[in-house]
């Protein structure tokens, strides 16, 4: 199980496969998901993996599943389907090309939750100044396993122009 603080009082709790990876076999890896109340110890919802009504909550309270700083300097920076443009049309570019809304949903929450560590404020992860190939790094789903070939971060305001490259690892 993996655990993600939502607030002061409630944590978001992952039952179920715990390597954070998205198979081409998503109904193999059910998984559970509760919303625990650490004050009045009790859990407040329990969602299975593909439940379209958590992606719904998930969707619309993205930032909230994320440790980021409200009201901080760096926070312009961190592109989000609620607050940038360019990160909801990423997300229904994932949503159009999925099998089926339940195979979408799955692998939405596959990843969650997210730990702190994985989510930075940089200027170059913000769509409205790059943009780079969603394959190996997206700004919804930041897990990804490292590979072997460079990010190119392209201009958004040239298309065509690879500003620079970032091999991982």
């Amino acid at each position: 199980e993996q655990v993600q603080f939502l607030d002061r009082h409630h944590l978001f709790i992952k039952f179920g496969s715990v390597n954070g990876r998205v198979t081409r076999s998503t109904d193999q890896n059910l998984a559970f998901f509760a919303v625990y109340n650490m004050e009045t110890t009790e859990i407040v919802s329990l969602y299975q993996n593909s439940s379209e009504e958590l992606y719904s909550l998930f969707e619309h309270y993205y930032d909230h599943f994320h440790a980021n700083p409200q009201n901080s300097l760096h926070e312009k920076f961190i592109s989000s389907n609620p607050n940038s443009v360019h990160a909801l049309d990423q997300l229904r570019t994932i949503k159009s090309k999925a099998s089926s809304p339940s195979q979408f949903v799955k692998k939405m929450m596959a990843s969650l939750p997210y730990t702190c560590q994985s989510q930075s404020p940089s200027p170059y992860f913000d769509l409205s100044i790059f943009r780079y190939d969603e394959k190996l790094f997206s700004a919804i789903d930041r897990h990804r396993h490292c590979t072997e070939h460079p990010i190119k971060f392209i201009s958004v305001r040239q298309p065509n122009v690879v500003k620079f490259k970032i091999k991982p690892g």
